[in-house]
């Protein structure tokens, strides 16, 4: 009889430490789509909502962005709109595109793109002219042809850490705009779009500090033309291919240092008209490397 209640409490115990233990892995479960959830919506509270937007349903799944018809100076563009997630900014949707004539958003000074936002399509917001700060979420893998080109006040912007391709002239002319730190993600600088090829920071004459992600196998032609504050720019061991004038007209620049291989393509002009003392440094331990030249470029190992 004491064997049998002895039993009857062990199972009934065990059944219970089960019945917990499921119930923790059910509630962890729970907990960490909440807060996968949270962490895709925005941090601070939007100042916008569907009346300051013209957008389009898709597949009753998502929201995209066609047009900005508000009148806040300082955006932080929702992360849902009739209770979907804004997923795209579309093309010269804060550019006030009017037929083919631009009307410029005189008035836009900063943007908050929520972590919903996959996409920022082409010219979504070209001659912007007095946005000075961008804040780009962490949902973006894209930013399209032209996204921000001649916003030329813009100062400060913040990649966010998935995005994988950045095409064509996207923040070409942006004259003011001193930093950039281009995520590791990023694999592709200067693909995609429409118009000439590559540009994508072209013509960043205050751009000074450039960090380019371990994972950019690219750099696509023009990219960094007549950048004409940079003084040094470290390349990472990804590249693999730079393209004609990448860097051209860069006319304070002194040292790239290359932190691999020599690129399997790099074409002619690459660094032409940059600083008299222009030199290129590489590893030792690296191969492809020449001395005193390399491709017609001063070369020194350290």
């Amino acid at each position: 009889m004491i064997k049998s209640l002895f039993l009857t409490i062990l199972v009934a115990l065990l059944l219970l430490f089960v019945s917990s233990g499921c119930g923790s892995e059910e509630e962890e479960a729970i907990e960490s789509e909440d807060n996968e959830e949270t962490e895709l919506k925005e941090t601070v509270t939007p100042n916008t909502s569907e009346k300051d937007y013209e957008y389009e349903i898709e597949n009753n799944e998502e929201a995209v962005i066609t047009k900005y018809i508000g009148e806040e100076e300082n955006v932080i563009i929702p992360y849902e709109l009739e209770g979907l997630p804004v997923t795209t900014i579309g093309s010269t949707a804060f550019a006030n595109m009017n037929g083919t004539r631009v009307r410029l958003n005189e008035d836009l000074k900063s943007v908050v793109i929520p972590n919903s936002v996959e996409a920022i399509n082409g010219g979504a917001f070209i001659s912007c002219v007095a946005l000075e700060s961008v804040e780009i979420g962490d949902g973006v893998t894209l930013i399209a042809d032209s996204a921000f080109r001649d916003c030329t006040s813009l100062e400060s912007v913040t990649i966010g850490n998935s995005v994988q391709r950045i095409e064509n002239r996207a923040f070409e002319g942006c004259k003011s705009l001193k930093s950039v730190t281009i995520p590791d993600n990023v694999q592709y600088i200067g693909f995609g779009g429409s118009g000439m090829v590559g540009g994508t920071f072209k013509g960043c004459i205050s751009l000074e500090n450039i960090t380019i992600g371990k994972n950019v196998k690219i750099l696509r032609g023009r990219v960094f033309k007549n950048c004409t504050s940079i003084e040094e720019i470290v390349i990472p061991e990804s590249v693999d291919s730079i393209s004609p004038s990448a860097f051209r007209g860069c006319k304070s620049l002194h040292s790239v240092y290359f932190k691999g291989d020599a690129p399997e393509e790099f074409e002619s002009g690459t660094f032409d008209d940059c600083a008299d003392d222009f030199t290129i440094y590489f590893e030792e331990n690296k191969s492809g490397w020449r001395t005193p030249l390399w491709n017609g470029y001063p070369a020194e190992a350290r």
